[in-house]
This record gives structure tokens, sequence and C-alpha cells, in this order.
């Protein structure tokens, strides 16, 4: 194979050094032949193409050297696009752009005698090639995902294969079928010689010594592996497994590639992905089998608890309204009531539960009421087991108290927090009563501009403090924002529940309610950096608001696909911007292309600059046409 390839780099080389000088010669006879006299082309035009075209001989020695002085030829396809991805480079393309403008600037110096027009006129080409910098630095990623589409469909393909496999992740029902998909299908797209999927409790576990040194390294996929004696023979990437860089449960292995071609950065960000989702589903089946053994003995301790043991609470299955365990009947519809928390009627001596009024992946939502101050409250319980146990809690505890420090009207209250045996918690807040913003789309459908300002513009100021709180929302959408009517004072927008916020580094001492590395959040909503599992700062909460707008405007969320894949494949690659050309949708465009940024570090810097930008361009904006 590498011989094969040495052979094809001399003759590509030979070919693309001496193609220049063939037409070249060619075009001379014809001039020679039938050209008129004077030439229609300057002589010095026509000897500096000469010189051109012969300067391209120069690849033909590069070629030959390049086959016979490495020890690893890559194909020559292998090394276009890699050098294709270099020049879209954000920072290679800055520097094209700066050349011709600086060559443009030292012209107009030393030249000061002259116009303006005759400047332009004399260095037009430099003019054009700043145009044609500057635009392809700003299309640069759908630039890139449309030569990839077109010209390297292989490796296009190879991203839809990687995205795809979190979709087939998401429908197993057995912990032990996770290795054996991911090892097929990272075959499958990359084509190493050889994949190994490990996990801690398999029948051959990874290496702990590799395992610590990669939950030492932390962030990043890529592990320096060469000479390892804990590894098989010719591994030369890893992988972390886990949903968190604290918390690496096993290892994905691989060895080069077939083709040879290294890894790029999107295998490593892909596989960063697979890998998260992966040690999620995992961990996830092993809890719902934890679940299912700890709901067959909560059974049977119930079972054994009589009502003159505890006032265990019980809850119409259909309403949800709460009763004493002594009741049987709902007074409502008559259901037979059930237990369905193991928890007192009277949480702390103080809250009685009246009904449950909300239920999500981290908890159960009760209205209950304070019996000391005598005020409706809402109460989220959130089980020890979706919270890693008490490591879980201990920063529940830690970060429920940073949130209760927020005190904004944009941002629902916390009033209080405590435990619950034997692993539980309990959050009060303020109770609530108003139409979400998903209740308001459904029942409206899309807001015209000025409605939407109504909605961001506290949504915005309530972000900004917490932000500057150090709290991090990671689950905006629309139905965690609230507007709470008002009959004398005027309509309140608030934000709820931040069941899945971080505290930043500077306000904790140690670890996160969800760990770095956790994939959390609404799907849709969630950034791209989310997705793959990184850590995340404020601007994570930018994105997810960019998402809301366009749905809150058009009806339609920015990125769709048919199947989870897909679009989870459009979040991460696919651009998006908003249909019209009317200079107000236009202007509102420009600012969602700041929140919908890809890279974090293209999205605005704060909630004060994001406020600034969108409340005038979405006052400005004309109504969609659905």
């Amino acid at each position: 194979r590498q011989k094969r390839r040495r052979i094809r780099w001399i003759v590509f080389t030979g070919a693309v050094g001496l193609s220049p000088q063939l037409l070249w010669a060619v075009l001379a006879f014809v001039r020679h032949l039938y050209a008129p006299e004077p030439s229609p082309i300057p002589g010095g035009l026509w000897r500096g193409a000469t010189l051109a075209a012969g300067a391209g001989t120069v690849v033909i020695p590069l070629g030959v050297a390049y086959a016979v002085v490495r020890h690893r030829v890559f194909d020559i396809a292998v090394v276009i696009r890699r050098g294709v991805q270099y020049l879209l480079a954000r920072r290679a393309l800055q520097l094209l752009l700066a050349l011709p403008a600086t060559a443009l600037v030292l012209t107009a110096v030393v030249h000061r005698d002259r116009t303006i027009g005759e400047l332009v006129g004399q260095n037009a080409g430099y003019l054009w090639l700043i145009v044609a910098m500057g635009l392809s630095l700003r299309h640069r990623e759908s630039l890139s995902r449309w030569l990839d589409r077109r010209f390297f469909r292989q490796q296009y393909d190879r991203e839809r294969v990687l995205a795809g496999l979190l979709a087939d992740l998401g429908r197993l029902t057995r912990p032990g079928d996770v290795s054996p998909l991911v090892m097929a299908q990272v075959d499958y797209a990359l084509h190493p010689n050889e994949v190994h999927v490990w996990f801690e409790g398999d029948a051959n576990p990874p290496p702990e010594a590799l395992l610590t040194r990669i939950a030492e390294k932390g962030a990043g996929p890529d592990v320096p592996l060469t000479g390892d004696p804990d590894l098989p023979e010719g591994m030369c990437l890893a992988v972390p497994l886990g949903v968190s860089d604290e918390r690496v449960s096993g290892v994905l292995m691989l060895s080069e590639k077939r083709s040879e071609e290294p890894y790029s950065t999107q295998d490593l960000s892909l596989l960063s992905m697979v890998a998260k989702q992966a040690a999620m589903v995992r961990e996830n089946l092993l809890l719902r089998e934890d679940i299912s053994e700890e709901r067959r003995i909560r059974t049977d301790v119930l079972a054994h608890l009589g009502p003159e043991r505890v006032n265990l609470v019980k809850e119409c299955p259909v309403c949800g309204l709460c009763y004493d365990s002594t009741e049987e009947r709902c007074s409502r519809d008559q259901e037979k009531l059930g237990l369905f928390l193991p928890f007192p009627r009277m949480v702390a001596g103080r809250y009685r539960l009246d009904a449950r009024i909300g239920q999500g992946g981290m908890g159960t939502v009760y209205e209950a009421m304070d019996g000391r101050l005598h005020r409706t409250v809402a109460i989220k319980f959130l089980l020890g087991s979706a919270m890693g146990r008490a490591q879980g809690l201990r920063r529940f505890r830690r970060e429920a108290r940073a949130v209760a420090r927020v005190d904004h009207p944009n941002i629902v209250r916390v009033y209080d927090h405590g435990d619950l045996e034997p692993h539980g918690a309990y959050l009060v807040m303020e109770r609530i009563r108003g139409v979400t913003l998903r209740e308001e789309l459904r029942a409206r459908g899309p807001l015209s501009g000025a409605a939407a300002a109504e909605w961001f513009g506290p949504l915005l100021d309530g972000i900004a403090a917490a932000h500057s709180e150090g709290i991090i929302h990671r689950d905006l959408k629309p139905d965690n924002v609230v507007r709470v009517r008002g009959d004398e004072s005027p309509d309140l927008v608030k934000i709820l529940d931040f069941g899945v916020a971080k505290v930043r580094p500077a306000d904790t001492t140690g670890d996160y309610l969800t760990a770095t590395g956790a994939v959390v959040g609404t799907l849709g909503y969630q950034a791209p950096e989310q997705l793959r599992g990184l850590d995340v700062d404020a601007r994570a909460d930018f994105f997810a608001l960019g998402v809301m707008v366009v749905e809150a405007l058009t009806g339609r969320w920015p990125f769709s696909g048919e199947s989870y894949s897909e679009l989870l494949a459009a979040i991460v690659l696919e651009p998006f911007h908003l249909p019209g050309d009317d200079p107000g949708i236009l202007a509102l465009d420009r600012v969602l292309q700041r929140c919908l940024a890809k890279d974090p570090g293209d999205r605005y810097a704060s909630a004060t600059d994001v406020r600034e930008a969108l409340v005038p361009a979405l006052r400005g904006c004309p109504e969609f046409v659905s």
C-alpha cells in the first residue's frame, strides 16, 4: 500500500508541476501562429505568466522528496483535505486577510501623491483578494462542510455515522449491549486496525493505572500511549468513557486507521461526544436496574410500615392531589390512592404536601402549605439515585444555597432546603402561577418581534443576575420561563428550574451539581459543547436563548432532523439563518448568529451584551409569515 501511494504521489506531483508549462507551451505556439502583431498581451505580462507557469515545476521535487523521505505517506486526498482545513482555519484566514490589506496600506503610504481612484485602479487585485478572504472568514464553517460534501464524501459520511451512533445508543435496553455497539459503529466509521471498549465491571476491565492517568489528565480525549505496558500493542488513541472527567468508568481504545490517516480534530470531537453518551447510557441502564431493585425493596418496606408508625403521603394517580396515609380514595375523582414517594406528608414538620404539580428527570414538584408562615409554596423533591447518592446530595445542598443568594424579581425565589432520609433532598420555592412561554406559543402561535421583546428583555435581566453570582442555568427552554399576570402591577417574567444549574468554580470549593463532562439540559436547546460533554460557561445559556428566540418568532427550532442523530448533527455542524431579506430580519439574524455560534468564543461575552443587541433587534423585526 505504501509503495502504491509513493508512486501515485510522484505521478500526481509530476502532472501538477508539468501541466501549467505544457498548457502555456500550447498557448505560446498558438500565439505565434495566429496572434496579430503587435500582440494584445503586453510583453511584460506575458513573460511574468511564463515564469509563473514554469515555477509550478517546483512541486515535482517536493512531491518526490515527500514520497521517498517520509516513512509513512498519506493518501493524496487526505493531504489535500487537511491542507484545505488548515487554509480555512480562522487564524490562517485572518493572516491571509491581513497580508493584502497591509500591502494596500503600504502602497497608499508610499504613493501619497496619487488619488484614491488611481490607487484603487492600480491595486484592484488587493481589494478583490481582501473581499474574497473576508467572505471566506465569515463563511468558513459552511464552506468547509460544502467541500466535504462535494469532494470528501467519505469523511462527511463518517461524521454522520458517528452522530447516528448516538441515536442507536438511546435505544439500548441492557448495559452489556453498549460496548459491542460502540465498537461496531466506530470500526465502521473510522476503520481503525483495532478498537477496544472497556468498562469497569467487564470480564476484562481496563488497567487501573490507565484509568487513573486519564482521570488525572481531565478534559480531552487524546492521551499519549506510546510504549504503555498496560495496553495492547498498536494502540494510539484513548478516549475516556465517563459521564464526567471526575468519574471515568472505562476507556475506548483505537489503533491507527487502516488508511494510516491521522485522527482529525473532528474525529476526536465526535469520539468524545460518543464516549460521554455511551457512558451516560450505560450508567442510566445500570441505574434503571438499581431502581427496579430499590422499588421492590421500598414496596416491601412500605408494606410493613403501618399508618400508626408514619403518615406517608398518598396521592391520586390522576389529578395528583395528596392525602394522609389513612385515606383510600381521591375525593375529586374517586381513584384509588397510591404511595409514590417514601416521604411523610408533613415535610420537616412544616410543609404539608397538597398536590403534585410537575415531574421531570431531576425530581417531582408539589404544591404545599407552609404551616409556619401560612403561605403556599412549591417543593421539589430530588432522590439520591438521580444525583449520584451522597456526593450528589452534597453538591445539591451547596448549590441550593448559591441559587438562594440570587434575589432578583425575574428569578424564582428559593426559601428553604433540606435532607430527607434515607437518600433524598427537597427545595422550597415560591409558588408561581402564570403562563409559560411554551403555553403561550401553543395558544397564540409565533410571537411578533415586539411581543418577544417583552419576554426576552426581563429573561435576560434574570440571566444577568444569575451569571453575576456565578450561576449558569444550562437548561433554558420555553417550559422554564413563565409570565405572571399582574392585576394592578405590570406582568412579571420569571425563570424557573435551576435543577441542573452549575456554579462556576470560582464560587465553589470542588465539584459541581453536574460535574464537568456530564451531558445535561434538554436536547434541541443544548449548545454544541454541552452535547460533547465539555465544560460549559455562561455562553451555553446564550445558545439556548438563541434557539428560544427563533422558536418564539417562527414556531420552529433553528436546527431540525428526521432522527435523533440528524438533529445532533445539525446542532453541531449546520448553520442557521432567519428566512427573509427585510432589513429588520437581517439585523436580528446578525444578533442570532452570535448567539447560535458553534464556537463559544464567537458568542456574546455577557447577558448584558445580548440584551443590548437583541431587544432593539426584536422590536425592529417584522412579523414572520408562517
